[in-house]
């Protein structure tokens, strides 16, 4: 199903570009409810803690609200 929504080239924007694309199609695969989930590793730091911290959140906060205009 085409989308009109750019999302990042990112391992969490093309899980939701996935997800999208499921949620659009829903109708045509006869669904009513359909659980989906999107993941990224690297929460479990042991260096840099601070750093990867943020990286992580900063790649949630840039790629989720893309998700919500597709």
């Amino acid at each position: 199903m085409p989308i009109s929504t750019n999302f990042p080239n990112t391992g969490l924007g093309r899980q939701l570009e996935t997800a999208a694309r499921i949620i659009g199609a829903r109708d045509e695969l006869h669904e009513e409810r359909t659980a989906i989930y999107a993941d990224i590793g690297g929460w479990d730091t042991h260096n840099n803690q601070v750093a990867s911290f943020q990286s992580r959140v900063a790649q949630v906060r840039r790629d989720l609200p893309r998700s919500r205009f597709a």
